[in-house]
Parts: C-alpha cells; structure tokens; sequence
C-alpha cells in the first residue's frame, strides 16, 4: 500500500504499538514533517550515508540528555552504535558459543557507570546499565570486586562464564561466590585477545558512552566544574561564563590579544575575540594586557552586555595585576585570576603565592583547556596579522601601489592568502595589467 501521512484510518496499526511506525495513517500520532525526517533517514541508511546519520543521531541523544530524558537519549545512543556497527561490519554476537556475561566500566574517581552484556547461547539478550554518581571510588579491580556480587544477588541467573576488563582483588572469593549462586562452577576471565575480547571491548565502549551521556553532557558538566571552580576561588556565584586573555607576538611585532569564552561546559567559539594591540610597547605583555582588558570590558559594559563569572590571564602576578588595574579603570569588579606555564601554577593574587593543584584536579584541567585554547586561538591570529604587515610591506614596495590600492587588494581577495592564490589575471581587474605582475612577483615568494 502506498499509505500518506493524511491521518485518514480510525486506528493504528500492530506496528504502531511495537515502536515501529509512527503512525502516519491516523491523526494526530505524528506530522507530516516528523513523517518525511524518518523517511530521510530510512534513505540515508539504505544508501550507505552511515556517518550521516550517525551524527543525526548524536545531536539527538545530546539534545535528549540536555533535557535529562535519558532513557531516551539513551535509545538515540543505541541506534547510533547499531548504525555504526552495521557500517563497521562489527561483530556483536557468537551464536552457539554458550551464555556469559560481559561487564564494562567506566569512571573518572567521583562517578563510575557499569555496564552489562548479557549473553545466552552466544546471543546477545540484554544490556542493564547502572550509573553511581558521588561514588568517589575508581572504576577498578576493587569497585568489580563489589559490583559483581551485588549484581548477582539481584539477577541470581549466574552464566558459565562472567567476562571482566581486569581482574579483581580476591578472584577465589568472587569464584567461590558464584559457584555456590550457580550450583556448579563458573568460570571468571579477563580475555587478552580473540572473540570474546571483542566483546568486552564492545562493552567497555558501551560503558564509556553511558558514562559521558549520564555524567558529561556539556550542560551537566559545566555546571559540576562552574560549581567546583565557585569553590575552590571562594566566589558568590556559581561559575558559568568564563573569558580568557593571552598575548601572541614575535619579537613585539604584530601583536595580538585573544579572548576565548567557556560557557556552560564547552567553548563558545562564536564569542572569540581578537584585539591587534596599538598603545602598549613591543614586547610588553602586562600593557598589552591591561589594553586588550580595557578595551574588551569598556565596549561590553557600553553595550549592557552581560559580564563573565570570572576573567583568567595567561600569564603570573605581573600580567594578573596588569588586568585588574584595567579592570579598575573602567569600573568593573570581576574576580580575576591568572594560570603561569612553567609550573601551572593559579594567582588569585598578585602579593600572594600561587596555588598548585594535583595535575588531574578538574579545575586545573578546565583551566588549562581555555588557556591552551586562548593561545592556539591568539597565535592564529597573530601570524595573520604578521603576514599581513608583511605583505603590506611589500606591496607598498612596488611602484604605484599606495595605502588605497592595498587596501582595495585585500577587501577584493578578502585576505593575505587570498591575494597570493590570485592570478595575475585576477589582479588585473583591481590594479590593472601592468601593476598586476609586478604585486604577482612581490608576493609570489612571500611565506608565512
């Protein structure tokens, strides 16, 4: 039948009830536009575009999981890695090679999820997940050791074989248990190698995916490290927004300030800015930050736009004071500190000594992440403005090309590379045949 989501029969179908079919041919169980997305991407799997689909997929289960419906992000979740396995060709099953059960586990100190593939007669009849959040013990041989008994004292259906990705603190104890839940023996392993590591590899990935849905969506996340950061400096409000400055030049030329933004538990990298430094000194990072600073905070506060929960400076207590002075200039009162390279040490203030955190403190980390960012982001834009003025310089050099002219070359080419990729030809149109070779032949071996 060639059925029309027109809604026209009085009732569903069996398939309707079975999760498979929404329901085009009675109204108001789906629309039309719901209707043609699913036909899309029933289309998109029968013609090979797997990857497609699979990111289709992964908003969907983010988007979920923002809104906390996690078993829903959770199918979402499951229909991409099947999707994923059947481009993959991955195996998932080994009919007629008997019943066990595969745990995977995955967690960071604080939270830990476990997952559990279930097995029987080589199939794969069940997935059971569990999540344990503020567990603060790591996902070990220890955390398995009392895991596993708790599991089979709740699914007292012991198979021949119990599958972990490592040993566990007493093996004789947990065989012993599960021997006198089973009635018989059970074998334990820990494969290296072969088809059943395949699995327990699988079920490791399903573990892991579990845990960053359940513990580290950005939303979620942002909002544990916002909290956490709001501790550890002593701030009023929980930390959402946070924007980072550094400084990028060579040798004091073409300077440049970045400015990144974190916000809520990820880089926000529509709201990046870039300053070209024009007062401070060559070679003078503190004024070069106390500028950029200036400026930054001067325009927001003109414009009523909203301020970040905490400023960071790459950089020690000269560039940290450097900063809050040009903060105090223009009137605004933002906690600021500042994250030095050498030892990553944190300066809340410029007369005190710095704090030190555990390398793999969470808040140090984040901290990290924005300042490395805030640096790729700033030497990116640095090395464009270095070309530029290099290029300038040379165009400058050419008899006939003044300021107007150049200016003319970059907004038709829109950029230093732009100009260097260009045809003679295509120079020609802006300045004419005979300039044209001669910008061709002054830029033509200019690198960056």
């Amino acid at each position: 039948w060639d059925l029309k989501p027109e809604g026209t029969l009085p009732r569903p179908c069996l398939y309707f009830s079975m999760g498979a079919c929404l329901g085009p041919c009675v109204a108001g169980l789906t629309t039309r536009e719901a209707y043609l997305e699913a036909v899309r991407e029933v289309r998109m799997l029968l013609s090979g575009k797997t990857g497609q689909l699979g990111k289709v997929l992964q908003q969907r289960m983010w988007e979920a999981a923002e809104r906390e419906e996690f078993e829903r992000a959770a199918r979402y979740r499951d229909l991409e890695r099947a999707v994923k396995a059947l481009a993959e060709g991955q195996v998932a099953e080994l009919p007629g090679k008997g019943s066990f059960d595969v745990f995977g586990v995955e967690g960071d100190g604080r939270d830990v999820t476990a997952v559990v593939l279930v097995y029987r007669q080589g199939k794969l009849c069940d997935k059971r997940e569990y999540h344990f959040e503020g567990a603060d013990v790591p996902a070990d041989g220890a955390f398995l050791s009392e895991f596993v008994p708790q599991f089979y004292e709740a699914n007292p259906a012991v198979p021949e074989q119990v599958i972990l990705p490592f040993a566990v603190d007493e093996p004789e104890a947990l065989q012993g248990f599960l021997a006198a839940k089973a009635g018989r023996g059970v074998e334990v392993l820990v494969p290296k190698r072969g088809e059943k590591r395949k699995l327990l590899e699988l079920a490791q990935e399903n573990a892991g995916e579990s845990f960053r849905l359940r513990f580290r969506h950005p939303a979620r996340e942002g909002e544990r490290l916002g909290a956490e950061v709001q501790s550890l400096f002593h701030l009023p409000n929980p930390v959402v927004r946070i924007e980072c400055f550094d400084v990028s030049h060579t040798g004091g030329e073409a300077a440049v300030v970045s400015v990144v933004v974190w916000e809520k538990g990820k880089l926000a990298k529509r709201e990046y800015r870039s300053f070209n430094v024009k007062t401070a000194k060559p070679g003078d990072d503190p004024a070069a930050i106390a500028e950029a600073v200036g400026r930054r905070f001067r325009r927001l506060l003109g414009e009523g736009k909203s301020l970040p929960d905490l400023v960071l400076i790459d950089g020690g207590p000269t560039q940290l004071a450097a900063a809050r002075q040009a903060l105090a200039e223009v009137g605004c009162q933002l906690p600021v500190v500042s994250l030095a390279k050498r030892f990553e040490e944190i300066y809340q203030d410029p007369g005190q000594p710095p704090l030190r955190l555990p390398n793999n403190h969470p808040v140090r980390l984040l901290l990290q992440k924005i300042r490395d960012e805030a640096h790729r982001f700033a030497i990116t834009r640095h090395r464009r403005r270095r070309r530029a003025r290099r290029l300038a310089t040379q165009l400058l050099a050419v008899p006939g090309v003044g300021p107007t002219r150049a200016r003319k070359l970059l907004a038709a080419f829109g950029s230093v590379d732009g100009i260097r990729a260009a045809s003679e030809q295509e120079l020609a149109t802006v300045v004419g045949r005979k300039l044209a070779k001669a910008v061709k032949a002054a830029v033509s071996g200019e690198k960056a």
